[in-house]
């Protein structure tokens, strides 16, 4: 993939709309593309990175220490999100273990020359911040879900969020495993099945990793307290 492409992409993410072809230009000078197989680990917990990577495509996941210090899914990365950049903007190490779930493409910035980057490009600095921004707003969504809705609704929302993602139609393909979707929805594995086989009865078809949601009207009723 070549860097026209890249910036091709970045200009049409709502974080980059914004800014000028020539903030996304310089920022994509100053980085380096690298492919990474799924499971490849970009940071690990405690420990200080020099480097951001820019997800060009593909899907990062953000693993905490849960119960008995297994791993936990604690959040999810994907295309036009950076993978550090928090703890780069901190001077912090790492929080979590961050690991490809899928076959991924990154763009990777040494962190020094980002945060001069930052310091000269005011348009550059908004689009950042509008990229932290959309994070927050997200956790405080998982939050919210957490707290008021039931298991089979945490699971058709996510479901609807990952078919929007989707380039196909009506399907998509899980990039986790059903224990790490569980985790990340707060529930247990059984009460993720559960609600998979409620959400059956509104045509979600789970075949392996591949989900087919045939209409998804029915999904967002069920959100709304309806009955789907």
């Amino acid at each position: 993939m070549n860097y026209a492409v890249i910036t091709d992409r970045l200009s049409m993410s709502p974080i980059f709309a914004a800014c000028p072809n020539s903030s996304l230009d310089t920022l994509i000078a100053l980085g380096s593309e690298e492919g990474h197989p799924r499971g490849a680990t970009l940071s690990t917990r405690g420990e200080r990175s020099g480097t951001l990577h820019l997800i060009v495509s593909g899907q990062v996941g953000l693993y905490g220490e849960g119960p008995a210090q297994k791993p936990r899914l604690v959040n999810l990365l994907g295309p036009n999100e950076f993978v550090g950049l928090a703890e780069a903007l901190l001077d912090h190490p790492s929080d979590h273990d961050c690991v490809a779930l899928a076959p991924l493409e990154t763009l990777a910035i040494p962190r020094d020359r980002m945060i001069q980057l930052l310091f000269d490009d005011w348009d550059l600095q908004m689009s950042l911040l509008s990229c932290m921004s959309q994070r927050l707003h997200g956790l405080f969504k998982q939050i919210h879900a957490l707290k008021s809705q039931k298991a089979v609704q945490r699971v058709a929302a996510h479901l609807l969020e990952r078919l929007d993602q989707s380039e196909r139609s009506g399907e998509f393909r899980l990039t986790q495993d059903k224990k790490d979707l569980a985790s990340f929805l707060g529930l247990a594995p059984e009460s993720l099945s559960r609600a998979l086989n409620h959400l059956r009865a509104t045509g979600v078809e789970v075949r392996g990793k591949v989900v087919r949601i045939p209409d998804p009207g029915r999904l967002s009723v069920l959100l709304e307290g309806g009955d789907a």
